[in-house]
């Protein structure tokens, strides 16, 4: 197994903090990190008012990272310490929502009106399962980035669903670096072909 992938696996499990899955009412799963006992509520109130669907969106706060998407009326949502990639993120949760949209007898209690969290406590050991064995998951890659502005190199993670699912390449990716915005250019074979600068408006800067 590639060492940088086995350390990718290791930081999920040392560094997740929780996921949530919930509805606009209630929590239906709420998986923590052993012996963690943080309560997460407030966060959740808040991501619960984004009604738009079908995208992530990122939460910076107190040393911790929060990514979540809304999805077929469902929102699942992700956190970490913030040294985690958005991109790791992104890979476990999109994995997540598929296993879970995959379980029929799941499916079907969410139509159920006033349904609780004790009907869908069984997902939770699944939870389990995809953090410890994340490394066999294969939902990411490494790519080794050079950047003009630090004139040095950083490991960038790249989700695999980015690359393997667009009709168009390079597909770019923007993330941050010391501090400033840099956008990505990988080709299907997850080699970088180039490098930009990124302004905080949101153009990019060749």
């Amino acid at each position: 197994m590639d060492s940088s992938i086995e350390l990718i696996s290791t930081s999920i499990q040392r560094d997740l903090k929780f996921i949530n899955v919930s509805n606009d009412k209630n929590f239906l799963i709420e998986w923590k990190s052993p012996g963690s006992f943080k309560n997460y509520v407030l966060d959740m109130h808040t991501i619960r008012e984004n009604k738009i669907n079908d995208f992530f969106f990122y939460i910076n706060k107190l040393g911790m990272k929060i990514v979540y998407i809304r999805k077929k009326g469902i929102i699942f949502t992700i956190g970490a310490e913030d040294k985690v990639q958005y991109q790791l993120l992104e890979a476990l949760m999109e994995y997540i929502m598929e296993k879970f949209y995959e379980r029929e007898d799941l499916v079907s209690k969410l139509y159920i009106k006033n349904i609780t969290g004790d009907a869908f406590k069984s997902f939770t050991y699944d939870i389990d399962k995809f953090v410890d064995k994340f490394a066999e998951l294969d939902l990411v890659k490494t790519v080794e980035v050079p950047c003009k502005i630090c004139k040095g190199h950083f490991t960038l993670i790249v989700k695999k669903s980015i690359v393997e699912n667009s009709k168009n390449f390079p597909v770019f990716v923007v993330s941050i670096h010391n501090g400033h915005p840099i956008v990505i250019y990988v080709d299907k074979d997850f080699k970088v072909r180039g490098t930009g600068q990124v302004n905080f408006t949101g153009l990019i800067v060749s």
